[in-house]
């Protein structure tokens, strides 16, 4: 990695942070309903679980060989005399 695309990274991310950070302070007092303290615990709690069953899968998938590159089968004379 260059310098260029790391200086360029840490600007990023701290334009990213300061444009959270002025709209956490702009919201002010902002009073969340029951339902809505629920939505955004079942929000997190689902996307955590699809998080894990995906990584799973990838790690599933390597350990059992399914991204192993394919094996080329040379066929023999006698398959072809058929």
């Amino acid at each position: 990695m260059t310098k260029l695309m790391v200086v360029a990274a840490i600007a990023l991310t701290l334009g990213v942070i300061s444009v959270i950070a002025y709209a956490w302070e702009s919201l002010g007092d902002v009073a969340m309903s029951t339902a809505g303290c629920i939505a955004l615990v079942g929000g997190v709690v689902l996307t955590f679980a699809l998080g894990t069953g995906l990584m799973f899968l990838i790690f599933y998938s390597n350990r059992a060989g399914f991204d192993d590159q394919p094996k080329m089968r040379m066929s023999n004379d006698e398959d072809d005399k058929s």
